[in-house]
């Protein structure tokens, strides 16, 4: 087996060979926050999409859809400008779906993660009242059934796209993730 040392700059997402670097991907940064920060939101987050979604989503249902997917009154374009001048934290990443160099940003209760925006208090809500903490029998009741899901995660459509997921623990929401829509 061959084995290779090299060096990683894990706050500026950089790997270094040699007298050159290069800007490393998100998925990338995200292994390497799981190995160094198990404890993190951004590996919980991670761990729990890995081990409940190999338990398998059901097939998507189209019989029904939201009308809107937005949370606290804000689209994904909106949320990706408020959050630019609102987060703690920026670590760059080299976008695989843009082509350009790309940021993680967070706060106290939101992360934006390649293309989704995870929701990780109850600060922010849906329209409808739908947020970090409801129980999935208060959600159902306000949303209805989910086109997909696994035991902890639900998501809806908007349009063509499941553009609005919910992560459940222990019965309750425990964060809430908008997508880019396609």
């Amino acid at each position: 087996m061959d084995e290779y040392v090299f060096n990683y700059n894990f706050t500026t997402n950089r790997l270094y060979l040699g007298q050159e670097s290069i800007l490393m991907d998100e998925a990338f940064w995200r292994v390497i926050n799981r190995s160094i920060h198990p404890e993190s939101t951004i590996a919980d987050i991670d761990n729990l999409f890995i081990e409940k979604s190999d338990q398998g989503m059901s097939s998507i249902q189209y019989d029904h859809l939201l009308k809107e997917s937005d949370i606290d009154g804000k689209g994904y374009d909106d949320w990706a400008l408020w959050l630019k001048s609102h987060s703690d934290r920026d670590v760059p990443y080299y976008g695989s779906v843009t082509g350009e160099r790309e940021m993680i940003r967070w706060n106290t209760d939101m992360i934006n993660l390649e293309l989704q925006f995870y929701f990780i208090t109850d600060r922010y809500s849906k329209k409808s009242g739908v947020k970090v903490g409801l129980t999935k029998e208060q959600v159902e009741r306000i949303l209805g059934k989910p086109n997909t899901q696994s035991d902890a995660i639900w998501a809806y459509l908007t349009g063509d796209y499941l553009t609005f997921w919910l992560f459940f623990e222990d019965d309750k929401v425990k964060y809430m993730m908008r997508r880019m829509p396609a």
